[in-house]
């Protein structure tokens, strides 16, 4: 599963849409990708997972967050 997700250079989460959904507007000071989700998130409601995922911003990965 792929989300579009917005980011901050923190790699925390500002919005998310899934692939083919409108995706979330660049602002100044992020960064707008599209995302594979962790596998151990795929049969999850995205509201249920997205605030303990954030952005590895090197790797440009979402991991667990901390």
């Amino acid at each position: 599963m792929r989300f579009h997700v917005a980011y901050n250079q923190n790699g925390r989460i500002l919005a998310a849409a899934e692939e083919g959904a409108d995706q979330p507007a660049a602002m100044a000071g992020t960064t707008v990708e599209t995302l594979e989700v962790p596998a151990e998130f795929e049969d999850a409601e995205p509201l249920e997972f997205f605030h303990r995922l954030r952005v590895d911003v090197r790797e440009r990965k979402l991991i667990r967050g901390i």
